[in-house]
């Protein structure tokens, strides 16, 4: 399992790293407004696809060997299904988008396509992690990264705007979509269209076996993706696309970590944990503090290094136009560290059941972030005021969900 760790972890580092080298040039080829208005389209596009799936793609390494293929194809035609309704509601729509994005909604013609990308490519993901594939997760998670950056910088070298952002994004997730395509058509002869079409789904006898995630995990993922995106928009809406800009360029950068380390350890532990969780195995315990006890360690050297930073060192790297930055990642490095411990490790709770507590805790951090978002507006605080209040928040609903898994897990096998 640790080889596995590595292995995404380094093709994630690496690719990361080349994220990372590009954010100064991509500063300087675009203005903060439009980076905080393509994070914005970016999280809305991101939230949309949560909800296509039904959240079947969680079901997948849990699901019994004959049911398998079921739950793949109840989630591809799901997601085409609902992918088909936003398409024709973005065209017939499309000019509301044009009044919230002025020139730029040409984007909102194919945004549809762009979320069933990104909902396939999560099918695609947990098909790969049950099948201990995680290769193939490294080598799509760099064309992923490597094609982003490339079309970004080709697009602000060529026409710097926004919607040439948007399109960069676009072609990216389709090269990563169609890299995994072809992972998985090579582990199991097909690909995944022709896997979600091999078996004769039967619709009722998935949804009752596996009601829950489309029950209990949509609601969830809709409202986790609202918590997590949806910052970035109210920024955008409140205090204008320069400070968006800003924030969004933080959270790329603090998400370095998250990206690199976190996540390969979320792929991995939630496939492990959820084996061992089916086939009836010990070792759980270990497996949940071991991670715990490096994450944590990994979270210090994150705030330690950030702080670190001087000012002019930003300004040197990024540009004049980007000086708030400094301050903008101080405060928000707390909130990188326990998110990089607290978020891979969450998805216990997802394996043992416990979804309703991860619902309930979402909702009530939605409805803080609502709440602060309505304060900042009605009261017209600054910026550094909504931002303080923001990470200190979330600090603690982090916090609180640590203790709640740590002591879930203390008592497995009592």
């Amino acid at each position: 399992m640790i080889k596995a760790v590595f292995r995404i972890a380094g093709s994630a580092a690496f690719g990361q790293a080349v994220l990372a080298l590009s954010a100064p040039l991509l500063a300087r080829l675009f203005s903060p407004s439009d980076i905080g208005l393509f994070s914005s389209i970016q999280s809305l596009v991101t939230i949309a696809a949560v909800f296509v799936t039904l959240r079947f793609e969680y079901a997948i390494p849990v699901a019994s060997p004959e049911d398998c293929s079921k739950v793949v194809s109840v989630g591809v035609m799901a997601t085409l299904f609902f992918g088909g309704l936003l398409g024709c509601a973005s065209i017939v729509y499309g000019v509301f988008f044009a009044e919230w994005f002025n020139e730029y909604h040409d984007f909102s013609y194919f945004a549809a396509l762009l979320v069933v990308f990104l909902a396939i490519n999560e099918i695609q993901r947990f098909y790969l992690i049950r099948s201990n594939n995680y290769k193939a997760l490294a080598s799509s998670t760099l064309i992923r990264s490597f094609s982003q950056v490339f079309f970004q910088v080709l697009a602000g070298l060529s026409a710097p705007s926004l919607f040439s952002l948007c399109l960069a994004f676009f072609v990216s997730q389709a090269c990563s979509a169609y890299s995994m395509y072809r992972s998985v058509a090579t582990s199991t002869g097909k690909g995944i269209r022709r896997l979600a079409r091999s078996v004769n789904a039967d619709w009722q006898s998935v949804f009752r076996d596996y009601k829950s995630f489309p029950s209990i995990m949509l609601p969830l993922g809709v409202v986790n993706a609202f918590s997590q995106y949806l910052p970035v928009v109210l920024a955008a809406a409140i205090f204008g696309p320069l400070s968006a800009g800003i924030f969004a360029m933080s959270q790329r950068l603090l998400s370095l970590p998250m990206v690199v380390v976190g996540k390969a350890v979320g792929d991995v532990f939630y496939g492990e944990f959820a084996r061992k969780t089916r086939d009836n195995e010990g070792g759980r315990k270990q497996l949940y503090f071991g991670m715990l006890s490096k994450l944590v360690i990994a979270g210090f050297l994150e705030v330690a290094v950030v702080l670190m930073i001087d000012r002019s060192i930003y300004v040197a790297i990024f540009g004049e136009k980007w000086s708030g930055l400094k301050e903008t990642v101080d405060v928000m490095a707390i909130l990188g560290a326990i998110q990089l411990t607290v978020s891979p490790l969450a998805q216990s709770l997802v394996v043992l059941d416990k979804k309703i507590v991860l619902f309930v805790w979402d909702c009530f951090r939605l409805i803080s972030l609502l709440l602060l978002a309505y304060f900042a507006q009605q009261s017209s605080v600054s910026y550094a005021y909504f931002l303080d209040a923001y990470s200190g928040l979330s600090f603690v609903f982090y916090f609180l969900l640590l203790s709640y898994s740590c002591f879930v897990i203390r008592r497995l096998d009592k």
